[in-house]
Order: structure tokens, then C-alpha cells, then sequence
């Protein structure tokens, strides 16, 4: 089985606070149990998750096709813990009804 993609969807940097590379390159070993895929429009995922740079939070979300409920969204490293925890619970939402369906 191979693992669930979550969408990642990071802001323009015109007004960036934090390094928001610093963040995205620790995603895969804070979450291994996901893979990480820059976010297109149209193609649905696991979840999404949306960096803001700075408190504006403009960062597009515009035809993305993941639902409301699988969005999370961060702006500052401090939000990350809460941000992974979030993610995992998706995350492991989707895994158990793979496997259920899957019996």
C-alpha cells in the first residue's frame, strides 16, 4: 500500500516571517507515515496542508480539490506541533478505512 499524499500548498514570500524551508524539509521525517507532494489544482489528496508565511494568510487555496475538513493550515513554526497533529489524525482516519475496506 503505498502512503497517503498530503498536498502542500506554501504562500508567495512576499512578506515571509519564518523559513518556511526550514519547515518543509522536515515534513517527511515528522511524518513519515505520508508522503508530502507540492498541492495542484484539481487533484484530490489525504489532506492539505497550507503554509503561511506571515499573519496576512493569503496563500491561495483557490481549485483545490480536498475538502474543508482535511485542510490545515499554519503560520508560524510554533502552529507546526499542532499542524502534525492534526495531520496524523487524518492521516490514520484514511488508513483505517483502507484497511476496513480492504477486509
Amino acid at each position: 500500500m503505498s502512503l497517503p499524499e498530503i498536498g502542500v500548498r506554501v504562500c508567495g514570500a512576499c512578506n515571509l516571517t519564518y523559513n518556511r524551508d526550514e519547515i518543509l524539509r522536515h515534513l517527511p521525517d515528522l511524518l513519515p507515515e505520508a508522503a508530502f507532494v507540492k498541492a495542484v489544482s484539481g487533484r484530490p489528496y489525504a489532506a492539505l496542508l497550507v503554509i503561511h508565511g506571515c499573519p496576512n494568510a493569503c496563500t491561495s487555496e483557490f481549485n483545490l480539490a480536498v475538502p474543508e475538513e482535511r485542510r490545515v493550515r499554519m503560520g508560524s513554526p510554533e502552529e507546526m506541533p499542532f499542524a502534525l497533529k492534526q495531520l496524523r489524525n487524518i492521516v490514520g482516519k484514511m488508513t483505517e478505512k483502507q484497511k476496513t475496506a480492504g477486509q
